[in-house]
């Protein structure tokens, strides 16, 4: 994830050397070897948000809690529980929009064990009179591999973070910093 130094494909091979690949440089893949499949997005979007809860339930339980209570009410009172809701709701709609295409297409298209291959989030194709027919991957060797990689996580923090920052406001309502109270 992110830069390195350029050697990841000498430990992670572009595609895997012992798996067929067909003509336009993609893996050749049989009907029974394509496994995307929903479930994996469902159970992580619903096993992060039990995590999370759990979390949530610690800091309300060992924290100051009786503040916590005296926010949440205030909350309550004032009828905005609908944004907590919301917020909620599109932080678990991010989730499975991220994984999706992972789990139920990516596998369709390539192997788990294609290397460097699967950092890809797009595939092109030339289009037009004469155009090759090979497909069009991000380079991965030496510094513009390391390059496309550090861009791709930037991608990755900017499709994410958008319900961790909504979710600093509203839970910054009611769970101040800590110096705040007296927490042994």
């Amino acid at each position: 994830m992110g830069t390195d130094n350029g050697t990841k494909d000498a430990k992670t091979p572009l595609i895997s050397k012992d798996l067929p690949v067909k003509p336009d440089g993609m893996p050749l893949m049989k009907e029974e070897d394509k496994t995307g499949s929903i479930i994996v997005p469902i159970a992580f979007t619903i096993v992060s948000l039990a995590i999370g809860v759990g979390i949530a339930y610690a800091i309300y339980a060992f924290g100051a809690t009786e503040l916590y209570v005296k926010k949440i009410s205030t909350v309550a009172e004032a009828e905005t529980y609908w944004l907590y809701l919301a917020l909620v709701i599109f932080g678990r709609m991010v989730t499975f929009v991220n994984f999706y295409p992972a789990a139920v297409w990516k596998s369709r298209i390539m192997f788990r064990k294609s290397g460097n291959l699967r950092s890809n989030p797009f595939i092109y194709r030339m289009i037009g009179d004469d155009a090759a027919k090979n497909v069009i991957i991000f380079e991965g060797d030496g510094d513009i591999g390391a390059y496309n990689r550090a861009n791709r996580s930037i991608h990755h923090m900017v499709e994410n973070f958008g319900g961790f920052v909504a979710g600093l406001f509203l839970v910054g309502i009611i769970c101040k910093s800590p110096e705040k109270y007296d927490i042994p």
